[in-house]
């Protein structure tokens, strides 16, 4: 599996959504204070939480410190942010994006919602501050062919949740709900089942690990490389097939 594009919205210097198209080598190159090492802390970031290591952007050698130092100051009242990143293996293809806002009772970010887009379909899963149910509600919107899954956000927090985590949470429905007597909504939801396990399967698809073995493999799989004043200041990520 391969990362093809990654996306940052709402965080500090960027507005909107920006997207970073990967290549075999990525360079970033800008001036101080352009969001070279903002990106790269994303990256690690949204990286771990799909890979199960949970959420924290202030692993080394990163600091970014609280959510309100990390969402981009704007007059919007709702504040949030998110991160993604897009997929391909074969002939499938994946955008998963995970959107953050502030804990309800404290300083830090919490996820709202993860979203998997599929060719010809999405799911949802999204989280709601009451009760402790693991999924809460369940809903189908057939002409957008999206399975939204209401979860508490404790749940939804939890430090191991990933592409196996949320494959899981599918698997442990209860196939009475009323909404399951759909026909054309069970097939889309175990189709859309079936293949975030076969991703979650093929998955050998970040390699932030690399950095913290000092491991660095020119030639796998791709690397991106943070440019400051004409030096190289970090090598931070590789797709290699290094890390398990």
């Amino acid at each position: 599996m391969t990362v093809t594009h990654f996306t940052i919205e709402e965080v500090r210097c960027f507005a909107g959504r920006q997207r970073f198209d990967l290549r075999p080598l990525t360079f970033l190159v800008g001036e101080n204070s352009t969001g070279k090492t903002t990106t790269l802390a994303c990256f690690q970031t949204l990286a771990n939480l799909l890979r199960s290591e949970g959420v924290d952007f202030n692993i080394d050698p990163y600091s970014m410190g609280v959510f309100g130092d990390i969402v981009r100051r704007s007059r919007r009242k709702e504040k949030s942010f998110s991160l993604g990143f897009s997929f391909e293996d074969n002939d499938d293809s994946l955008d998963c994006t995970v959107d953050f806002v502030q804990k309800a009772e404290g300083i830090e970010p919490a996820v709202k919602a993860v979203t998997m887009c599929f060719d010809g379909g999405e799911i949802v899963f999204e989280g709601e501050d009451t009760g402790d149910e693991m999924v809460r509600r369940l809903y189908y919107d057939e002409q957008h062919k999206q399975i939204r899954l209401v979860l508490s956000t404790e749940i939804l927090n939890y430090s191991n949740v990933g592409f196996a985590f949320l494959f899981g949470i599918m698997a442990g429905i209860r196939m009475d709900d009323e909404v399951f007597k759909d026909e054309v909504f069970r097939n889309h939801f175990d189709d859309l089942q079936d293949r975030i396990r076969e991703f979650h399967e093929r998955g050998h698809w970040t390699c932030i690990q690399c950095l913290a073995h000092r491991r660095y493999a020119p030639g796998q799989n791709g690397h991106m490389i943070q440019l400051g004043n004409s030096k190289i200041q970090k090598v931070v990520m590789c797709r290699c097939a290094l890390c398990d």
